[in-house]
């Protein structure tokens, strides 16, 4: 539909109606989650960090469930 089709058709009233808009979902309340690592040296810590990383969504993913 041209823009000239569709000023035509809301001026004569003749649109389709508005869909519905979506049902909001329930509140969530943010939650707080801190993270502390130590390393003896960074390059052990970078060595660790896809492992941490996984470890982190996994813990989220465990709440995500529980909510």
């Amino acid at each position: 539909m041209t823009d000239d089709e569709f000023e035509m058709r809301a001026a004569a009233g003749d649109l389709p109606p508005l869909p519905e808009p979506p049902v909001a979902a329930p509140a969530v309340r943010p939650t707080k989650v801190t993270v502390r690592a130590a390393a003896p040296e960074p390059d052990s810590f970078r060595r660790s960090e896809a492992t941490l990383a996984g470890l982190i969504a996994r813990a989220v993913a465990r709440g995500q469930r529980v909510l």
